[in-house]
């Protein structure tokens, strides 16, 4: 009769031992286990008092039940185990008691996650790093496909992800929807997170399903840090999605001006700029960006299409009145750079739009005496068909001769001397 009692059930199938585990009454939990009490009895929802005291952190209960011995393996209706619930709950003591028992690592419930998994999705660094010592499987995967790093990133959980990576967890798993791990971090600005992917190669131009990259992601959701961070690791601005939308097409569309002026100054148009990128460029001068936007250098986007070579970009924007003669810190203007880069083209354009030939930086020297100075031949040849000064001198005194001497360019030296004859 006392076991009967003992084991009776209320509407929510708990017995009083399920009621003494939820409680924490430990000395009479010892109690009902020393009088019979079925250690396995289920509630309405299948769990046993193991995997009731194991979510909930309870070690000492845990300990006294597995002592009595507890089945480490008992499912829930949701096929989770104890090891699971302690695992998505974070308690490390709980975690090590089962261990010790033996309990099965790689156990899954219906929805396909490991203990592993459910540590790295809610970010329980402690409990990761337990599993992992353990030998827990990196690369398990969810009904959804996804990985214990895939879930670490989409949460942002960057000292989970860093465990995770530090035993070689696989940066271009994707899920049934097609995402990496970087894919679900840029989606949801944990700029940490894709700080920590980049460093180790993440594919930046990895697209899932529907086509977005990384860098789509975090555009449309407007987490400018991420951006920035994809921006410098070289991610294509031009990328597209299934539907033919760009990132920056993205952030418009949501209302996010997503690569806006960061600390440095630099604009959507100052990176499409530097990376050549001419079709953002049209797009971002139809809505009217600002030429003229410079960084902490006073370099504008003129400014670096120039000394990177982009002819057709530097077209467009002489196109629209950026100012020849911007300077940057250090004084030489785009016909300077572009010389000194042997860029023929664009010293072409600018040329023709009338830029300054003996324009002159900090040191003195125009853009002949640079392009000279690099041995840059057909540059030289189009400023001195030009009219450019053979006799200007820099703070050193160095004439674009003495320049193409120092540098042994011959056949520059040869052009110099023809001119002056």
């Amino acid at each position: 009769r006392n076991d009967v009692e003992t084991n009776m059930k209320d509407k929510d199938g708990w017995t009083l031992l399920w009621w003494a585990v939820k409680n924490r009454y430990n000395t009479v939990v010892k109690l009902l286990l020393e009088n019979g009490a079925d250690l396995e009895s289920k509630d309405k929802n299948g769990r046993t008092p193991l995997g009731w005291a194991a979510e909930n952190g309870h070690d000492a209960v845990v300990k006294l039940l597995l002592e009595k011995g507890a089945d480490l393996e008992s499912k829930d209706k949701n096929g989770r185990t104890p090891l699971g619930w302690a695992a998505r709950g974070g308690h490390d003591t709980v975690i090590k008691l089962l261990l010790q028992k033996g309990a099965d690592l790689e156990s899954k419930d219906v929805d396909g996650p490991t203990p592993l998994g459910w540590a790295a999705e809610n970010g329980h660094d402690a409990v990761v790093k337990l599993l992992l010592e353990k030998g827990a499987d990196l690369e398990s995967k969810d009904i959804y496909g996804r990985t214990p790093l895939g879930w670490a990133a989409r949460g942002g959980h960057d000292t989970v992800v860093k465990l995770l990576l530090q035993k070689g967890a696989d940066l271009e798993s994707k899920d049934v929807d097609g995402p990496t791990p970087l894919g679900w971090a840029a989606r949801g600005g944990h700029d940490t997170v894709v700080k920590l992917l980049l460093q180790k190669g993440a594919d930046l131009e990895s697209k899932d399903v529907d086509g977005p990259t990384p860098l789509g992601w975090a555009a449309r959701g407007g987490h400018d840090a991420v951006v920035k961070l994809l921006l410098e690791k070289g991610a294509d601005l031009e990328s597209k999605d299934v539907d033919g939308r760009t990132p920056l097409g993205l952030a418009a569309e949501n209302g996010h001006d997503a690569v806006s002026n960061d600390e440095y100054g630099r604009t959507p148009l100052w990176w499409a700029a530097r990376r050549g990128h001419d079709t953002v460029i049209k797009l971002l001068l139809e809505k009217g960006a600002d030429l003229e936007s410079n960084d902490e250098y006073g370099r504008t986007p003129l400014w670096w299409a120039a000394r990177r070579g982009h002819d057709t970009v530097v077209k467009l924007l002489l196109e629209k009145g950026a100012d020849l003669e911007s300077k940057d810190k250090n004084g030489p203007t785009p016909l300077g750079w572009a010389a000194r880069g042997g860029h023929e083209a664009v010293v072409k354009l600018l040329l023709e739009k009338g830029a300054d030939l003996e324009s002159k930086d900090v040191y003195g020297q125009t853009p002949l005496g640079l392009a000279a100075e690099k041995g840059h031949k057909a540059v030289v040849k189009l400023l001195l068909e030009k009219g450019a000064d053979l006799e200007s001198k820099d703070i050193n005194g160095q004439t674009p001769l003495g320049l193409a001497a120092r540098g042994g360019h011959d056949a520059v030296l040869k052009l110099l001397r023809n001119s002056r004859q």
